[in-house]
């Protein structure tokens, strides 16, 4: 047998990959011969191969070594302006955002989802194509499971507006036309009034505070003088009516019931309690602040 006839190991290919691309950037190391890759097609085969092979639900649960070494090489092409060589396939395009965007909301290591989704972000804002960009980030507020997740949704459009704004393009970001197309899903009817128990309004509450807060904040950012153009005539009187008011009742309701000696309080527990009472602050000073800017 001869090594010829060994395989491959892909996993060790990813990581000398990665660690030579860390060695000329790190150390300078002119004498590394660096892999002719970019982020299409390249990085969207690499990451099929390791993460979300089972499923992309477990998109994330890799191992954490693997993830790095991928958002390293990711990053590193994004930085080096290796984007796409040949033609890029739509599809491939909304594959690798939606995998590493999954990373970016289920990876347990801060560090890799904060990477994760810098890197999907560059990624996003690359496209040419301004329709694409609000479809994907359409389809994350729509359908994601992930609050955080679609909290980074918002954050896209935000975004995308602002760069539109800077760079006065004509594209659909700088007409009302995007902020109309994703409105149901920014500011949906807030059913977690719905909730028959205390328990049940503060399990809603927790899971979807990251997505109400991002929200809160495009609202203020839609409302200054400087953006206000972009937002559809009468939307923002029906966002009051069917988002804004719902949340007030809800923040109402919450503080009333995670006071010391208030009932939640009582069943959850006094250092629990307090917690929520400081995100249920932090909601109501961001709806106060939407209210007072608009009257």
């Amino acid at each position: 047998t001869s090594p010829e006839d060994v395989p491959l190991s892909l996993t060790g290919c990813l990581f000398l990959t990665a660690n030579a691309i860390f060695s000329s950037v790190m150390f300078k190391n002119t004498n590394v011969t660096l892999p002719a890759l970019s982020i299409f097609p390249s990085l969207s085969i690499i990451t099929t191969k390791f993460i979300g092979t089972t499923g992309l639900e477990s998109s994330g649960t890799e191992s954490p070594s693997i993830i790095d070494a991928i958002l390293a090489i990711g990053l590193w092409l994004e930085h080096t302006d290796h984007f796409v060589s040949g033609p890029l396939d739509p599809t491939d395009y909304l594959q690798l955002l939606q995998t590493l965007s999954l990373v970016s909301a289920n990876c347990p290591d801060p560090t890799l989802r904060h990477a994760a989704h810098i890197l999907t972000s560059n990624i996003l804002h690359a496209h040419p194509t301004d329709r694409l960009r609000l479809n994907f980030i359409s389809d994350t507020l729509e359908h994601c499971p992930f609050e955080p997740l679609r909290a980074s949704a918002v954050g896209w459009l935000k975004e995308e507006l602002v760069r539109a704004h800077t760079r006065k393009s004509d594209d659909l970001f700088a007409t009302p036309a995007a902020v109309a197309a994703l409105q149901p899903y920014l500011f949906p009817y807030e059913s977690i009034l719905d909730a028959e128990t205390d328990s049940e309004l503060w399990e809603d509450f927790r899971r979807t505070f990251p997505f109400h807060m991002a929200a809160l904040n495009l609202i203020f950012f839609l409302n200054s003088e400087e953006y206000k153009s972009l937002v559809p005539e009468g939307s923002m009187s029906v966002v009051e009516e069917i988002y804004l008011q719902p949340l007030r009742a809800a923040r109402t309701r919450l503080e009333k019931v995670l006071k010391v000696g208030g009932e939640l309080e009582k069943e959850v527990g006094g250092e629990e309690a307090k917690e929520g009472l400081a995100e249920v602050g932090l909601l109501g000073e961001r709806l106060d602040m939407c209210v007072e800017q608009r009257s």
